[in-house]
């Protein structure tokens, strides 16, 4: 069984500080992280002091504190951080944020599953997936003055990603394009009929849970009992004729 692909060119390449290149995983597209001046206000006045304060004080705490035991000077200590915890996170994330937008990249990277962007800053990365389905547009987002905003949002059914914040208008039309051409191409591939001995039906190039659709098993009077491919030419057939089940509601049959 052959499969008929439409070729659909995709504008790989390196591009100033853009990067678009095909990789075992997907294709990936890699560009520069965008600088907030908040972040770092809120790590050199907040971040840094709290987790100075935090180290020189425990380290007081656990060896000059109260009580006299170090074993219970050391629970309490662990108390007292599980206490403050949200501000130890708050700290760590506007340290990271600061370096995220001095010298991080972004990185969005879409395989046959999945859809993911990844921010790096230094070799601490922060990852955000979402699932492909049969729905998927790439679309430009307009220009927002004050601080940094995403410019192109990825989305994949009621599910969507949003990145390029440091991207100018070239850019991430040249993103969009590269994204949406490769969606052309999956769905190309996806829809690409082939003769067989049922007649016409659509080429699967994706695992069988991802094409199977299981509201097409026994639900029409099509005299079709098994499931059907969705996408195939009985299934349309098939959904043609359904028709819903009867209603035993107040306004069903039997209630007349």
């Amino acid at each position: 069984m052959g499969v008929r692909q439409v070729p659909v060119e995709l504008p790989l390449g390196t591009s100033g500080r853009l990067s678009v290149e095909m990789t075992p995983d997907g294709l990936a597209i890699r560009g520069p992280a965008a600088h907030d001046h908040a972040w770092t206000w809120t790590a050199a006045l907040f971040g840094v002091p709290w987790l100075v304060v935090v180290v020189v004080a425990s380290i007081w705490y656990l060896g000059w504190g109260v009580p006299d035991g170090i074993v219970a000077r050391v629970l309490l200590w662990i108390v007292m951080l599980a206490f403050t915890v949200a501000l130890h996170a708050l700290a760590l994330l506007s340290i990271w944020s600061a370096v995220y937008g001095r010298t991080g990249t972004e990185t969005l990277t879409i395989d046959a599953e999945r859809i993911t962007i990844m921010r790096q800053a230094g070799r601490v990365p922060i990852r955000l997936h979402i699932r492909r389905t049969i729905v998927e547009r790439a679309e430009l987002l307009p220009m927002r003055a004050g601080k940094p905003h995403p410019r192109i949002e990825v989305k994949s059914w009621r599910s969507a990603v949003r990145f390029g914040a440091a991207l100018d208008e070239g850019e991430a039309s040249a993103c969009v394009s590269t994204i949406n051409a490769l969606f052309e191409r999956d769905e190309a591939e996806r829809h690409a009929l082939t003769p067989d001995d049922a007649g016409a039906t659509i080429a699967r190039t994706r695992p069988e849970g991802r094409v199977f659709d299981p509201a097409m098993k026994g639900t029409s009077r099509a005299k079709f009992g098994l499931g059907k491919r969705a996408g195939t030419v009985k299934a349309r057939e098939a959904r043609r004729h359904r028709t819903s089940p009867p209603s035993f509601g107040p306004n069903g049959p039997k209630a007349k």
